[in-house]
């Protein structure tokens, strides 16, 4: 607890008013004092009063991305059974965030609850426990100010920076879709034949059914999806503008590419994500990149893990000097320099 500038005025004017009663003794001057000096009390009182008995949570119920503006609902519980808190301020570590942020709550009944939503940017991507957050409040008076850290439970998965990429020649990279000479669900016509149970009588072609005094259907070819393998390297020594710049780049590539249908892995040494697609399997990418670390050569894949994978092989190299290097000669694969990535 710390005096406020209005705090330390008052302090001050308190103080001489004392010393004018001690050289005077006049009775009017030290009851003036002695209110005075109750109403400093009476405000400290009041504010360890107020903060007493509070709880924190910390809520965000969407992905939180580095250096995009999410929101996070913090919530003050009262725990109180009869004294309300007012004017209370949370405030976040400033180490994880660009920029200084606090939520703020009017007034909390007893026993009640009262949230706020608070804008934030993180600054960096990785899996961050919330920790000690601070509450704080200069009620009733604003002579002093109070700050009480809480220990909030819980973590935060802080995903990598995306960025708008051009990804054309990644895409014609991959062929576009091949069409296997399998029954499917594509357009492409693959035979007529006979009517079999289970068929669906939407694909019954009448005409043939006539011409063979029989049921037929017809049968399209199966289009296989688009495959990209990404290979981060993580491997040590460490470099961390290239590797946090490789890492922004493979969540973008995941993303985009991901989201449009393509097979998505990711390898890097001593962790991956097998092949999938969808919005599900792109978070558990995402998720991987966001812990990823510097990890041992002796974990990194094998040129045999990379050459002949079906799609595309992207390796994502922090320097021409990595253990990773090797990988560049395998057939099929496109080398990114990671520092100059994006």
């Amino acid at each position: 607890m710390r005096p406020t500038r209005e705090g330390s005025r008052f302090l001050l004017a308190t103080f001489l008013i004392g010393l004018a009663a001690l050289n005077t003794g006049n009775n009017l001057i030290y009851l003036i004092f002695g209110m005075l000096l109750s109403v400093l009390i009476l405000s400290y009182m009041a504010l360890r009063l107020n903060l007493h008995g509070l709880m924190l949570k910390v809520e965000a119920g969407h992905p939180v991305f580095a250096g995009q503006e999410t929101h996070v609902r913090i919530t003050v519980k009262n725990t109180k059974r009869r004294i309300r808190s007012y004017s209370i301020r949370v405030r976040l570590p400033r180490g994880l965030l660009a920029e200084d942020r606090s939520g703020y709550v009017n007034v909390v009944a007893p026993m009640s609850s009262e949230s706020a939503e608070v804008p934030l940017v993180f600054r960096r991507r990785g899996s961050f426990k919330y920790g000690d957050l601070v509450l704080e409040s200069s009620f009733p008076f604003i002579f002093f100010i109070r700050k009480v850290k809480v220990q909030v439970a819980g973590d935060i998965i802080v995903y990598p920076r995306v960025r708008e990429l051009e990804l054309d020649a990644l895409r014609r990279g991959s062929h576009g879709e091949f069409t296997s000479l399998r029954p499917g669900r594509s357009d492409d016509l693959l035979m007529i034949r006979e009517f079999r149970e289970g068929d669906d009588t939407k694909h019954i072609n009448w005409k043939a059914s006539a011409r063979s005094r029989g049921l037929m259907v017809k049968e399209f070819t199966e289009n296989q999806p688009r495959m990209i393998t990404l290979v981060l390297d993580n491997s040590a020594p460490p470099d961390e503008f290239a590797f946090e710049r490789g890492v922004s780049f493979a969540a973008s590539v995941a993303w985009r590419l991901g989201l449009e249908g393509f097979l998505v892995r990711l390898v890097m040494c001593g962790a991956g994500v097998s092949f999938g697609t969808g919005l599900e399997h792109v978070y558990r990418v995402l998720d991987a990149l966001a812990v990823a670390q510097d990890a041992s050569p002796e974990g990194c894949p094998e040129h045999s893990q990379i050459a002949g994978e079906e799609g595309i092989n992207v390796l994502i190299l922090k320097n021409e000097h990595s253990p990773m290097a090797v990988l560049a000669a395998a057939e099929g694969v496109v080398v990114v320099n990671a520092a100059s990535a994006l």
